[in-house]
């Protein structure tokens, strides 16, 4: 035996073998997903990539998208060729992956997943099943239920699938979707393709109504379509279309036509759809002749309607005209076969009162254009809007050659795409230009910087034979800076000059703020029939006239002198001496008015040698010297070396001690002592310097930053002397250690949260204890019994980051206490507990304390009540206690501490009650829970000396606000006590008294939610014991009926229809209904169909007009209302396509055509089912044929 399905799905090989390489026979699924309603629109409408939608455009539609409802998931049909999902299965098989393979296979077994607007999430929905289609090699389809493949299985030793699906398809009824969307090996889903006319029902005839569409307020605003009334239809449309290129939105609110609102009510938006009239705004996504509507619903073939607005543009005032054109070559149309030289710009003309200007979304290739930005103006580099924004002029310079696509979105509005050409021959190549910067002169150097901020840009050219040309055809000049991004343009011809002298283009900015900006920024110049160009320029601050490099003879150092902008640290980056590089922040920095200067020590130079230096700046030219260092230089001597005893300090109290070979000479020396921090910020120490032979104590810190530093000590004539140290937090508070029943030990530190247990690393007896034998907690750290092979005195050394270091001295070498134990259960209402041990006297009266710990090491109130008796001892409590584990502590001096996990159960819910059944014959018991948590905790039930087992021997209803237990049989006796076991609840016991079984009744065989319902039996003794009759969707919940609503007459019981109907029943399968007496068991009926009307309301008769056979199935216990058809069977052939069903037009008769009937004779069987949003009887009518 093997399963048909599994042969398919999981064993992929065997397609391979069973459909040879040579076989066109193909194995198709079909089934349901959701799809985004606006991703639908571009599977069937993109023409770019007609079968599939890209990434890119998805993440457009994306970004254009206003709020969550413009992209409601509808449902739609999917088809899946199973030789997709083998393919990707084998090439997953082999390693052989990718993201289109990994996207097919979660899409097949997963679902299929859409983003969620408005929440940045997405939802995956499940891609269903339904229908397996099998094409054979001679191209017949055969037809059949997805179930059936599953569950069916075949002895045969050689499987055919012709034979299987030919078999298959002759005994199942199931039919494929009309139209289906393909599953493409991109993973997306591609356009509807027709699978089955048969299924594609026959829309209802659409029709303008005048009367509304042409009333003054209506005109040229609204229409109203008449849809015949076909709600089947109307509850299936799912998306409407215009003009092949739109899509229209649900949300419209009546009475406004601005573009912020929906397109129709018939859809469903933000709120729920109005399925009754079928009302369209006539929106922007209209234009000016004829406009074709089409109606896309679920089983049905696409209705399609054309409305013609006449070319009266006044009537249509928000009608807007779009004009894509070359601005550059006499406003040619933008086509398909368009040739846009690069460089050229491409307007698009918005052309009518009501477009509000500006397009939500610009994309070239399917990339978006960076959105409209005042303020950086980052835009303009690729478009530019003029007109209010009712005029896009969209720049190509930076285009390359090749077909582009230049796609425009607005909401509100449909798609504008554009696809042209760009040709870059014939482009000329730009004049060789360089940036003019300052002059500046150090001693007798002269170097040439950045430009001055604030200043022209001058442009030389180095071979100006075409720069005139090439100037005079300048068009546009961006100016950008290239750390924000900003975008300026330059304004012309007014802020450019050319000199044919100089060979120069001069730009000038003027006094705006962004020319006035130092840093590197990039000028953009564009000019007709040349490449575009981009040159960088470093806009600088201009150099201050004092700035100089000089050697100072008093100590051999050179000095670099300018002003207090020059002189900082965020501006002096680097110091080049001789070709060998040094951070600014090497060097001192003197900034003491009127002295601003940098010092390069004299240890940096050699006697006698030259020396280029460069000092590179943040805001400022380079500045470049070269010194002569005379043959009389002397460096500077060397600090002695020295070592701190230790270079971790505390904040505050802490000491530095530094020790070193005694140099008087250098002590006498010293200047200054700092500490440095890395922002290179000091904090004087001077002042707290105690030096001695050999020694120098600085001290005690106060309240000084957390981190390291760098300990500077200057003396004249020396180098500094340079010490890394630490300054870091004390502890934060006691550390304290618990010695653990299982011979790990628990270090505890008072006051400490994770953000010092986490960087907490241990050394014990001077070695490192590995990572993954420390347990970190919150306020704890656990060190494995591993640690503690021996039972003796252990130096531990607790060290972290930040913070000082802790010693703890910890002895393993104690007394062990006895064994603990309770007895019983333990639940949250428990104000004492009673541990049980062997009797250990000496323990027991040692004992001094107790602690109770939840799981989280939250401490819960306790303490020794009574240790008096013999192996016991009772503790009261005084505090809280939860459902949880607790750690129970008992502290003896001299002995490790004794602990017990105690666990602390839930008290069971106050509403357990019981109820006795009598359901379709079978005893059983019904326990109601109370609450979803008690019920879902339920393990087992124990009646009697049996135990039951839940899912084995009882079941558990958790839907919705039911929540009950049914044990199936009678009680084993009269009176039975049962005990309920509930996962971390205390256990329950209740008492069930057995009862009388009521008599066998029945119920009409048809029961609707506005007739009289009657429950009829043979026992009038137990009718007038009825209490109440409950109708409702499960045994615990319902409408009750009590005994003042019932007529009892002998042994049947009846409720009115009056009373039925003002119950408001809910239609439905799977409905319950319970009859409740005194002194018996509660009568059960279940399964139940109540309708929403009884087949007697339909009067069924058939008459025979000219062969075609018409059913009366007008509705008479109402007014204009009819039996709304889903299905209807001849003889079991399903015929429903071929019918007309019932409506107005045809006086809610349902008519067969006559050739249904053709090559029958006899009597016939005729099977109506109703509509699926209704709750209908199925209609059986014999009739002889004439």
């Amino acid at each position: 035996m093997r399963k048909i399905i599994a042969s398919i799905l999981t064993a992929v090989l065997l397609i391979s073998a069973n459909l040879s390489p040579v076989s066109a026979a193909s194995l198709q699924i079909y089934g349901e997903t959701k799809m985004n309603l606006w991703d639908l629109y571009l599977t069937e409408n993109n023409k770019a990539t007609p079968d599939a939608i890209s990434t890119a455009t998805i993440d457009a539609v994306s970004q254009a998208t206003y709020n969550p409802y413009d992209n409601k998931p509808v449902n739609i049909e999917t088809g899946v060729d199973l030789g997709l999902i083998a393919d990707s299965k084998i090439l997953k098989a082999y390693g052989i992956q990718n993201e289109m393979v990994d996207r097919i296979l979660s899409i097949w077994e997963t679902g299929y997943r859409i983003p969620v607007l408005g929440t940045n999430g997405t939802e995956t929905n499940p891609l269903t099943k339904n229908v397996v289609r099998y094409t054979a090699d001679d191209k017949t389809t055969y037809d059949f239920s997805y179930e059936e493949a599953v569950n069916a299985a075949s002895d045969q030793e050689k499987f055919s699938w012709k034979e299987f699906a030919e078999q298959s398809s002759k005994e199942d009824s199931t039919v494929p979707p009309y139209k289906v969307k393909f599953l493409l090996d991109n993973g997306d889903f591609g356009k509807r393709t027709l699978i089955s006319s048969k299924t594609g029902m026959e829309p209802p005839l659409l029709s303008i109504d005048r009367e509304f569409s042409d009333h003054e307020e209506n005109l040229g605003r609204m229409m109203k379509l008449n849809f015949e009334n076909d709600s089947d239809w109307a509850n299936a449309v799912y998306g409407i279309k215009v003009n092949e290129s739109g899509l229209l939105q649900g949300n419209m609110e009546l009475g406004s036509y601005s573009d912020h609102n929906g397109d129709t009510s018939f859809l469903k938006g933000q709120d729920a759809p109005d399925k009754t009239q079928l009302l369209i705004r006539l929106s922007q996504k209209f234009r000016l002749g004829e406009n074709k509507l089409t109606f896309m619903a679920h089983g049905y073939q696409d209705a399609e309607f054309t409305i013609n607005l006449d070319g009266n543009q006044e009537r249509y005032p928000w009608i807007v005209t779009f004009r894509g054109v070359n601005a550059d070559n006499n406003d040619d149309p933008l086509t398909a076969d368009s040739i846009v030289k690069q460089g050229d710009v491409l307007r698009v003309d918005a052309v009518g009162s009501g477009f509000s200007g500006k397009y939500d979304g610009l994309y070239i290739d399917g990339k978006p254009l960076p959105k409209e930005n005042i303020s950086t103006a980052i835009h303009t580099a690729y478009y530019e809007y003029l007109n209010s924004g009712k005029t896009l002029q969209v720049y190509t310079d930076q285009l390359t050659e090749g077909i582009h696509e230049l796609h425009l979105t607005k909401r509100g509005y449909n798609d504008l795409m554009y696809f042209f050409t760009v040709n870059a021959q014939g482009k000329k190549t730009v004049p060789e230009l360089t940036a003019v910067g300052e002059k500046i002169q150090v001693g007798g150097t002269t170097t040439e910087g950045g430009s001055v901020k604030g200043t022209p840009v001058v442009l030389k050219a180095k071979d100006g034979s075409e720069l005139k040309d090439w100037f005079d055809g300048i068009r546009k000049i961006l100016y950008i800076n290239d750390s924000t991004g900003t975008v300026n343009q330059i304004s012309l011809p007014s802020s450019i000059a050319y000199d044919d002298a100089g060979k120069t283009v001069t730009i000038d900015g003027g006094s705006m703020a962004y020319w006035n900006a130092a840093g590197s920024h990039t000028i953009v110049i564009r000019s007709n029939d040349y490449q575009e160009l981009r040159i960088q320029v470093k806009r600088v601050t201009a150099m201050p006239a004092a700035a100089s490099v000089v050697y100072r003879e008093a100590d051999g150092a050179v000095v670099v002198s300018a002003d207090s902008s020059y002189i900082s640290s965020d501006n002096i980056q680097t110091v080049v001496i001789n070709g060998i590089s040094f951070p600014g922040s090497t060097f001192e920095l003197i900034k003491s008015y009127p002295t601003y200067a940098m010092t390069i020590p004299s240890e940096y130079f050699d006697a006698g040698t030259t020396v280029p230096i460069k000092i590179l700046t943040k805001n400022y030219s380079d500045l470049t010297a070269t010194i002569s260092i005379p043959e009389t230089h002397v460096k500077r001597k060397a600090a002695p070396e020295a070592a701190v005893t230790e270079n971790r300090i505390l904040n505050s109290g802490g000491t530095i001690l530094l020790n070193f070979p005694d140099d008087p000479d250098w002590r006498a020396a010293i200047q200054t002592v700092v500490l440095r921090n890395s922002s290179n910020s000091d904090t004087n120490m001077t002042s707290k310097m105690t030096a001695e032979p050999g020694k120098l104590t600085l001290g005690p810190t106060s309240y000084q930053t957390v981190g390291n530093y760098t300990l500077m000590i200057t003396a004249s004539g020396y180098q500094p002397l340079k010490l890394p140290v630490e300054i870091v937090a004390p502890v934060p508070g006691v550390v304290s250690y618990e010695l653990q029943p299982d011979g790990s030990v628990s270090v505890v530190v008072a006051g400490s949260s994770n953000s010092y247990i986490s960087k907490v690393s241990v050394f014990l007896d001077g070695q490192a204890v590995a990572a993954d034998q420390i347990t970190k907690g919150t306020t704890s750290f656990a060190l494995s019994a591993s640690c503690f092979p021996e039972t003796r005195a252990y130096h531990l050394l607790i060290t972290a980051d930040g913070y000082a270091d802790t010693i703890l001295n910890l002895v393993t070498d104690v007394a062990e206490p006895p064994s603990l134990r309770v007895e019983g259960q333990y639940d949250t209402e428990k104000k004492s507990i009673t541990v049980f041990f062997d009797e250990d006297a000496s323990w027991r009266e040692a004992v001094t304390g107790a602690e109770l710990l939840r799981s989280s090491g939250t401490a819960t109130t306790v303490s020794v009540a009574d240790k008096s008796k013999s192996g016991e001892i009772t503790l009261s409590i005084s505090g809280y206690l939860y459902q949880d584990n607790y750690t129970l502590k008992l502290s003896a001096p001299g002995y490790r501490k004794a602990m017990l996990t105690v666990k602390i159960l839930s008290v069971p819910p106050s509403g357990v009650a019981y109820e006795l059944l009598s359901a379709d014959g079978e005893l059983e018991t019904n326990v109601q829970l109370a609450n979803s948590g008690y019920a879902g905790a339920l393990t087992k039930i124990k009646m009697g000396n049996q135990t039951l087992t839940r899912g084995t021997d009882f079941t558990v209803t958790t839907s919705g606000y039911n929540y009950f237990a049914t044990i199936p049989g009678g009680l084993p006796q009269a009176e039975t006590e049962a005990t309920l076991y509930a996962d971390n609840y205390a256990n329950k016991t209740i008492l069930f008294t057995d009862k009388a079984q009521p008599p066998t009744a029945s119920l009409p065989s048809e029961i609707g939610k506005e007739a009289v319902l009657t429950v009829t039996s043979g026992d009038s003794e137990w009718a007038l014991a009825v209490t109440g009759i409950t109708i409702g969707s499960s045994v615990t919940s319902g409408t009750t009926f009590g005994k003042d609503k019932l007529t009892v007459n002998e042994g049947t019981l009846t409720i009115p229809a009056d009373k039925m109907k003002n119950a408001y029943l809910s239609s439905g399968t799977e409905k319950v209904i319970k009859v409740t007496a005194d002194g018996y068991r509660t009568l059960v009926f279940r399964n139940l169909t109540i309708y929403d009307k009884l087949s007697s309301v339909y009067p069924q008769t058939t008459e025979w007009i000219d062969g075609n056979l018409h059913i009366n199935l007008t509705d008479t216990s109402t007014s204009y209302s009819y039996y709304s058809v889903n299905k209807v069977y001849l003889d079991g052939t399903n015929i429903t396509s071929s019918v007309q069903t019932p409506k107005s037009s045809n006086a809610y008769r349902l008519v067969i055509p006559k050739d249904q009937f053709e090559e029958l004779t006899g009597t016939v069987s005729i099977r109506i089912t109703g509509s699926t949003s209704s709750a209908l009887p199925e209609l059986v009518i014999s009739v002889d044929l004439p």
